[in-house]
């Protein structure tokens, strides 16, 4: 009976004297990157440059204001962000801010970014968190922003996937044969990438326009850059292929190519120092994704590459769905595109003159 007693004592005390809540009130803010020149919102570099901007509301303006900025690679594996990633601390007194206020914070500098990026290859799009706090209130935000510095011609997308073709075989390896072994095994690492959403993000529906939503269909493919992803989780597989006695092989590449209906954008500075994007003519993008497979071949052909390559040809038949459209017939590889890389190749409606 006493123990009940002694609660009883004990919800009164609860009662009487509540426990100090340690919730807080949400301070709205809208986290955005925008374009340095213009600034309007944008999802992607320009030469123009790119900073950071926060947009604080209904701030308390007798409390200390404490803004945290952190920077990292999206997708990136969690030792390398926390490795390299970039955080900075703001404080203001009061006095010092109004209300309502915009803050400007600068992104880390380029050579920075190009050194974590070269850890992860394939991804250039970064994550801003930002949280700020007031004492009795808080609030926090996110941005992401793909590094498209450097590429002066970007592609918008303006439809699904219309047909498919695929290129002629490339030999990527020596020749393999298996002369007394019951079995032998080949190996190749492969970097295989899986991802949340389309590549070469973020969807933006017009150049320099942050979107309301980044996983949808419509996006840009820039020039100069491998294979893009958002979010990706890059990883490096080991595969395997068997070859039994008095078998042999070889690796072969080639590129399997969706077209989309798209319009080319070029860069065009203005008198002022500014510049934009602007679009040069309509037609259709070829986006070729590199394959890489094994493949059983007579030894009589390992010293002979053109006859190895015929071989492949015959084994591989070329996939075109485009022809059978009345579309336009595939195109050749530009020369010096490598395997590792993803291809782009334009095709424009405009008439060639005669």
């Amino acid at each position: 009976m006493k123990a009940l007693g002694d609660m009883g004592l004990w919800f009164a005390f609860l009662l009487l004297f509540p426990l100090v809540s340690q919730s807080k009130e949400l301070i709205k803010g809208r986290v955005t990157f925008v374009d340095q020149c213009t600034g309007e919102p944008s999802s992607f570099t320009t030469p123009n440059g790119t900073t950071l901007r926060l947009d604080l509301f209904d701030l308390n303006i007798t409390q200390s204001l404490h803004i945290h900025v952190h920077y990292q690679l999206a997708g990136a594996p969690a030792d390398t962000t926390r490795q390299h990633a970039y955080d900075y601390q703001y404080n203001y007194d009061p006095g010092e801010f109004d209300q309502n206020l915009k803050f400007f914070f600068k992104t880390p500098r380029e050579r920075e970014l190009n050194s974590v990026e070269k850890m992860i290859p394939g991804s250039h799009i970064w994550q801003a968190s930002v949280t700020w706090d007031q004492g009795t209130g808080f609030g926090q935000g996110v941005d992401t922003l793909y590094r498209a510095t450097g590429t002066p011609t970007l592609y918008k997308m303006n439809s699904d996937v219309v047909c498919h073709w695929t290129s002629s075989p490339g030999i990527s390896s020596n020749y393999y044969y298996n002369a007394d072994q019951q079995k032998m095994m080949v190996q190749r690492e492969v970097r295989d990438i899986s991802q949340s959403s389309i590549n070469h993000e973020p969807d933006a529906m017009n150049p320099l326009t942050t979107p309301q939503s980044i996983y949808g269909v419509s996006g840009f493919y820039f020039s100069n850059r491998d294979h893009e992803s958002y979010l990706n989780q890059n990883m490096m597989l080991n595969r395997s292929w068997t070859l039994y006695q008095n078998q042999g092989g070889i690796f072969a590449d080639h590129f399997y190519f969706s077209r989309i209906r798209a319009e080319r954008f070029e860069w065009s500075p203005n008198e002022n120092g500014c510049g934009q994007y602007q679009k040069v003519e309509s037609g259709t993008l070829d986006v070729g994704t590199p394959v890489s497979e094994f493949y059983s071949a007579p030894q009589s052909l390992s010293g002979d590459p053109d006859g190895m390559l015929n071989f492949l040809q015959a084994y591989i038949p070329n996939l075109d769905t485009c022809s059978a459209q009345g579309l336009s017939p595939p195109s050749s590889i530009p020369d010096g595109t490598s395997f590792q890389n993803e291809a782009l190749i334009f095709n424009s409606d405009t008439p060639k003159p005669q």
